[in-house]
């Protein structure tokens, strides 16, 4: 689903902080209804963007970027160099790898860190809760 994020940055450079409309994206993108209403609410689960209804007719909504749950995890990514929703391994506060795929991340890492010295996060909202006990 890394088109996503990807989506989210195309309208945050085509709109900002201004709010907009399904409508408004299917024009700047070049998509189709269904497929922006589908992506819309993504976005919004995830928290990056906000809906409210129109003012004038309740069956539209106006939507608009929500910078505070976006921003830090946006550019935290670019600066290293790793997708939203892509798990990052650390060690000692430094990016040893990266991966959309937990277990593979964390099979690779182990095998040349000990547990105790490795910091494993995500990019963005986890799409799985897990606990792992070592």
């Amino acid at each position: 689903m890394s088109y996503v994020p990807e989506t989210l940055r195309k309208l945050a450079r085509r709109f900002g902080a201004t709010p907009f409309e399904t409508i408004d994206v299917e024009k700047a993108l070049g998509l189709k209804r269904s497929y922006v209403k589908n992506l819309m609410g993504q976005l919004k689960a995830r928290g990056w963007i906000t809906a409210k209804p129109h003012p004038s007719t309740r069956r539209r909504r106006v939507y608009a970027i929500n910078y505070d749950a976006v921003g830090e995890v946006a550019v935290g990514g670019r600066l290293l160099g790793v997708e939203l929703g892509e798990y990052v391994a650390f060690v000692n506060h430094r990016v040893i790898d990266h991966d959309p795929d937990l277990q593979r991340l964390t099979q690779r890492v182990m095998k040349s860190h000990r547990p105790e010295q490795v910091f494993i996060t995500n990019m963005g909202t986890p799409k799985e809760r897990i606990s792992i006990g070592f």
